[in-house]
Protein backbone atom coordinates (compact mmCIF):
# COMPACT_ATOMS: atom_id res chain seq x y z
CA UNK A 1 0.00 0.00 0.00
CA UNK A 2 0.87 3.75 -0.46
CA UNK A 3 0.96 6.10 2.38
CA UNK A 4 0.50 9.34 1.73
CA UNK A 5 1.80 12.00 4.29
CA UNK A 6 1.19 15.91 3.93
CA UNK A 7 3.66 18.26 6.28
CA UNK A 8 5.16 15.04 7.39
CA UNK A 9 3.04 15.02 10.31
CA UNK A 10 -0.64 13.55 8.67
CA UNK A 11 -0.45 10.43 7.08
CA UNK A 12 -3.39 8.09 5.13
CA UNK A 13 -3.43 5.41 2.87
CA UNK A 14 -3.53 6.22 -0.50
CA UNK A 15 -6.96 5.08 -1.75
CA UNK A 16 -9.55 5.26 -4.67
CA UNK A 17 -12.96 5.11 -2.82
CA UNK A 18 -13.78 8.57 -3.80
CA UNK A 19 -11.40 9.56 -6.86
CA UNK A 20 -9.24 7.36 -9.02
CA UNK A 21 -5.46 7.22 -7.28
CA UNK A 22 -4.09 9.16 -9.89
CA UNK A 23 -6.82 11.94 -9.49
CA UNK A 24 -6.60 11.51 -5.78
CA UNK A 25 -2.50 12.36 -5.81
CA UNK A 26 -3.32 15.43 -8.15
CA UNK A 27 -5.99 16.67 -5.95
CA UNK A 28 -3.59 16.38 -2.89
CA UNK A 29 -0.58 18.68 -5.30
CA UNK A 30 -3.17 20.96 -6.09
CA UNK A 31 -3.61 21.91 -2.62
CA UNK A 32 -0.10 22.83 -2.05
CA UNK A 33 -0.28 26.72 -0.83
CA UNK A 34 3.52 26.99 0.46
CA UNK A 35 2.02 28.17 3.65
CA UNK A 36 -0.50 25.85 5.53
CA UNK A 37 -0.15 22.64 3.09
CA UNK A 38 3.34 22.93 1.94
CA UNK A 39 4.57 19.19 1.79
CA UNK A 40 3.12 16.17 0.37
CA UNK A 41 5.24 12.61 0.01
CA UNK A 42 4.09 8.89 -0.57
CA UNK A 43 6.23 5.98 0.45
CA UNK A 44 4.85 2.43 0.41
CA UNK A 45 4.39 -0.06 3.16
CA UNK A 46 3.74 -3.75 2.53
CA UNK A 47 -0.11 -5.03 3.41
CA UNK A 48 1.10 -7.52 5.55
CA UNK A 49 2.85 -4.92 7.71
CA UNK A 50 -0.14 -3.83 9.78
CA UNK A 51 0.18 0.40 9.00
CA UNK A 52 -0.64 2.27 11.53
CA UNK A 53 -1.25 0.41 14.64
CA UNK A 54 -0.51 -3.20 14.26
CA UNK A 55 1.53 -4.48 17.27
CA UNK A 56 5.38 -4.18 16.57
CA UNK A 57 4.96 -2.19 13.23
CA UNK A 58 7.53 0.51 13.46
CA UNK A 59 6.60 3.33 10.84
CA UNK A 60 10.25 4.06 10.69
CA UNK A 61 11.17 0.49 8.99
CA UNK A 62 9.11 2.18 5.93
CA UNK A 63 9.28 5.64 5.67
CA UNK A 64 12.95 5.98 4.48
CA UNK A 65 12.26 5.36 1.13
CA UNK A 66 9.96 8.33 -0.51
CA UNK A 67 8.88 10.43 -2.95
CA UNK A 68 8.03 14.23 -1.61
CA UNK A 69 7.32 17.70 -2.55
CA UNK A 70 7.16 21.34 -1.36
CA UNK A 71 6.48 24.23 -2.01
CA UNK A 72 2.96 25.59 -3.59
CA UNK A 73 0.51 23.61 -6.59
CA UNK A 74 2.47 26.03 -9.13
CA UNK A 75 5.71 26.14 -7.92
CA UNK A 76 7.20 22.59 -6.29
CA UNK A 77 10.45 20.82 -5.70
CA UNK A 78 10.21 16.90 -5.91
CA UNK A 79 13.14 14.95 -4.10
CA UNK A 80 13.71 11.31 -4.03
CA UNK A 81 15.14 8.86 -1.40
CA UNK A 82 16.39 5.52 -2.10
CA UNK A 83 18.35 2.75 -1.99
CA UNK A 84 20.88 3.08 -4.61
CA UNK A 85 22.10 -0.97 -6.71
CA UNK A 86 25.31 0.19 -4.18
CA UNK A 87 23.20 -0.62 -0.97
CA UNK A 88 23.91 3.34 -0.39
CA UNK A 89 20.82 5.12 1.12
CA UNK A 90 20.91 8.56 -1.13
CA UNK A 91 18.77 11.31 -1.68
CA UNK A 92 18.01 13.72 -5.12
CA UNK A 93 16.31 16.53 -6.32
CA UNK A 94 14.28 15.26 -9.75
CA UNK A 95 14.42 17.47 -12.69
CA UNK A 96 14.46 17.70 -16.02
CA UNK A 97 17.21 17.70 -18.05
CA UNK A 98 18.61 21.33 -18.42
CA UNK A 99 19.74 23.44 -21.08
CA UNK A 100 23.11 24.13 -20.87
CA UNK A 101 22.67 27.81 -19.13
CA UNK A 102 20.91 27.32 -15.84
CA UNK A 103 22.21 30.71 -14.60
CA UNK A 104 18.43 31.96 -13.67
CA UNK A 105 17.42 30.46 -10.14
CA UNK A 106 14.05 29.63 -9.00
CA UNK A 107 13.23 30.68 -5.50
CA UNK A 108 10.57 27.94 -3.99
CA UNK A 109 8.72 28.93 -0.64
CA UNK A 110 7.28 26.07 1.56
CA UNK A 111 6.45 27.03 5.35
CA UNK A 112 9.37 29.41 6.65
CA UNK A 113 11.65 28.67 4.18
CA UNK A 114 13.17 29.09 1.00
CA UNK A 115 14.53 26.88 -1.66
CA UNK A 116 16.38 28.14 -4.66
CA UNK A 117 17.01 25.79 -7.37
CA UNK A 118 16.95 25.83 -10.97
CA UNK A 119 14.08 26.15 -13.52
CA UNK A 120 14.38 22.45 -14.29
CA UNK A 121 13.77 21.14 -10.76
CA UNK A 122 10.60 23.58 -10.40
CA UNK A 123 7.14 21.31 -10.86
CA UNK A 124 3.62 22.08 -11.40
CA UNK A 125 0.85 20.05 -9.80
CA UNK A 126 -0.09 18.94 -13.12
CA UNK A 127 3.49 17.96 -13.98
CA UNK A 128 4.02 16.22 -10.67
CA UNK A 129 1.05 13.84 -10.70
CA UNK A 130 2.71 12.02 -13.78
CA UNK A 131 6.13 11.51 -11.30
CA UNK A 132 4.15 10.65 -8.40
CA UNK A 133 1.36 8.46 -10.11
CA UNK A 134 4.26 6.61 -11.85
CA UNK A 135 5.66 6.27 -8.50
CA UNK A 136 2.82 5.15 -7.10
CA UNK A 137 2.45 2.19 -9.38
CA UNK A 138 6.50 1.02 -9.35
CA UNK A 139 8.75 2.82 -6.82
CA UNK A 140 10.66 4.29 -9.82
CA UNK A 141 10.32 8.19 -11.57
CA UNK A 142 10.06 8.37 -15.27
CA UNK A 143 13.99 7.71 -16.89
CA UNK A 144 13.23 11.04 -19.00
CA UNK A 145 14.09 13.28 -15.34
CA UNK A 146 17.48 13.72 -13.88
CA UNK A 147 18.54 13.27 -10.00
CA UNK A 148 20.77 15.40 -8.59
CA UNK A 149 22.45 13.95 -5.35
CA UNK A 150 21.50 16.36 -2.38
CA UNK A 151 24.25 16.98 0.44
CA UNK A 152 22.15 17.02 3.64
CA UNK A 153 25.35 16.06 6.21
Amino acid sequence: MIITEINSSISSRLSDTFRSFRDQIRRSLGRLDGEETFAYSIYFVPDDAGWPDAPGYDDDLYNDFYLQSAGTAEAMVIELKRKDIDGETRQYAVGRPAPADQSDMVEVHYADSTLTVPPSEVFTADEATDIYYQYFQNQTIPEDLTLRELDLS
